[in-house]
């Protein structure tokens, strides 16, 4: 646990964190042995601040961050490790005043609860679903941010079922469909996946969007988007799976 906590502890510091990495290191040394003296802790301190940058400096140049390259190079996809970081994206996401960073962190929340599967998922749901949601109610947050967040939801969604049922009594699906009305085309086309992730192989949720007024209607310009660089048009998607429009 000292060992996993201390790494944990490198990550946050290779991500410019310091003083919440030394508080998570220190907490780790605390509870590993109460007979260790306060010299002996310093030293480890130390010890794993030296590892960490010396790590930073054989990760160049990379666009994934650093603390997710430490974990892959430890060659560990333990859920409780993947757990930890979602937990610490979002201690980023809440106190950064760094667009950057809260569009970073949020995208990595999302792709770890993707990535870990379905426990992994439940966590993040559980923890932090409302936090996510609650940027989206702002008027003063950018839209890439917003954009962003739709696309944590729908991986933290897609094909689990549990989750699925958590946003329906968030109010989600309301939420999602509003911004399908929205200008920026690139939010309101990942509303449309996002809704899909929400509602495919839950009735119901889909019962529960059908029972939008003029939920049909809000689509239509979404369908009209140039979905040329998706798989799929997820607009037409969702109105087929609906059975709001016909198979062509």
């Amino acid at each position: 646990l000292l060992v996993q906590n201390c790494f944990i502890g490198i990550a946050v510091l290779l991500d410019n964190n310091f003083p919440f990495a030394i508080n998570l290191i220190s907490k780790a040394v605390r509870s590993s042995s109460g007979s260790r003296t306060s010299l002996e802790m310093e030293r480890i301190a130390r010890a794993v601040r030296s590892t960490s940058l010396a790590i930073s400096r054989l990760l160049p140049g990379s666009h994934d961050s650093s603390s997710h390259r430490v974990l892959q190079l430890l060659g560990s996809d333990d859920d409780n490790v993947l757990k930890q970081e979602i937990h610490m994206m979002a201690h980023k996401l809440i106190t950064s005043d760094s667009n950057d960073d809260r569009i970073d962190a949020v995208s990595r929340m999302g792709h770890l609860a993707w990535k870990g599967g379905h426990d992994v998922a439940l966590c993040c749901c559980r923890h932090y679903f409302m936090t996510l949601l609650s940027f989206l109610h702002r008027a003063e947050e950018t839209c890439p941010l917003k954009t962003q967040v739709v696309k944590a939801i729908a991986e933290i969604c897609i094909s689990h079922k549990a989750n699925q049922d958590i946003t329906r009594g968030y109010g989600v699906i309301e939420t999602l469909s509003e911004l399908l009305l929205e200008d920026a085309h690139q939010l309101r086309m990942w509303s449309a996946y996002a809704l899909f992730a929400v509602l495919c192989g839950n009735t119901a949720n889909q019962q529960a969007a059908l029972a939008i007024p003029r939920f049909e209607m809000r689509f239509v310009r979404v369908t009209l988007d140039d979905w040329s660089s998706w798989e799929h048009n997820a607009a037409e998607e969702c109105l087929l799976m609906l059975g709001l429009k016909d198979f062509q």
